[in-house]
């Protein structure tokens, strides 16, 4: 080949090589090196986002959820249904297709969501609120309007979707049957519905912030909507920057977590679940924490 032709390429090949940067640095290289920088390679592979069993497992802390690694594994592959707990089985594919349909697939997103699910299902193990559903009888604000609706329409779902008005939504968005008995049920038999209607909230949820109101009125504090629609853009403002920073971790996570629950419950887990999470997914390599993520 003429050397002319080679020329174009040589001006890429001089445009890609790093190795003369390298040596400058100290680093020793002989004749057998790569031409492509090696993290380059690993930032392609991040691209995909799509967690296997073992490392949608590794997200939870080894310690306080009560299960062993063998046991999460059994889990979101073959599911449960006991009294108490019910889990559809193939979880852990559904997680993946809902993360990538709702645009949750950065490490500060999917650990935000997923500090939420795993709170919302005590740990992966049900798509079903524990409690039965009657003390949301004739709460207006749910569209619990026609008696049974308050068990009816019990929290179900990764995040317990609770309520007519928001069966409702969902059923609208999949032109699908959800609010007319027993279709409701299919928010904790189906795995994909169980899992895509709770993404669905995530990315149709109107976001909202809490004030106080003035003493002596009715209520103590009020919600003032913000003008977005998306829990995502409450997990983007993130303003953390390491998991030690306790104080602005917590913040983030209650931001995200009003959202999805007003009242704040066992915000201690969500945040936990948040960081072990985050941990795993991101490239901290700094941060140690104490229990350690669930292995084999």
């Amino acid at each position: 080949m003429p050397i002319l032709t080679l020329w174009p390429w040589r001006i890429e090949q001089a445009a890609l090589a790093f190795w003369e940067d390298a040596v400058k640095e100290g680093l020793a290289l002989g004749k057998v090196h790569y031409h492509f920088h090696p993290l380059r390679f690993i930032e392609v592979f991040k691209r995909c986002g799509w967690l296997s069993q073992l490392e949608t497992v590794q997200l939870l802390p080894a310690k306080g959820i009560g299960l062993t690694y063998d046991r999460a594994i059994t889990l979101i592959r073959n599911g449960q249904s006991t009294e108490q707990h019910l889990l559809p089985p193939r979880m852990w594919v559904v997680l993946n297709l809902v993360r990538r349909k709702y645009y949750l697939l950065s490490a500060l997103r999917t650990a935000h969501f997923w500090g939420q699910i795993a709170q919302e299902t005590d740990g992966l193990q049900t798509v079903r609120e524990y409690a039965s559903g009657a003390a949301y009888e004739g709460r207006a604000d749910l569209g619990n309007t026609q008696p049974g609706d308050g068990v009816r329409f019990r929290g179900r779902g990764v995040i317990q979707v609770t309520g007519r008005v928001n069966y409702d939504r969902y059923e609208k968005y999949r032109n699908a049957t959800y609010t007319t008995e027993p279709n409701q049920l299919l928010l904790q038999s189906d795995a994909y519905v169980a899992v895509d209607a709770s993404g669905f909230y995530w990315a149709a949820e109107a976001t909202r912030d809490r004030y106080a109101n003035p003493p002596g009125s009715l209520k103590p504090y009020r919600w003032v909507l913000d003008g977005k629609t998306n829990i995502n853009t409450r997990a983007d403002s993130s303003i953390f920057q390491v998991l030690t920073d306790e104080q602005t971790v917590s913040a983030d996570v209650l931001n995200v977590t009003r959202q999805v629950n007003r009242a704040a419950l066992h915000l201690d887990r969500r945040i936990r679940y948040f960081k072990y999470a985050y941990k795993m997914l991101s490239d901290d390599v700094t941060t140690n924490l104490p229990d350690g993520n669930l292995k084999p």
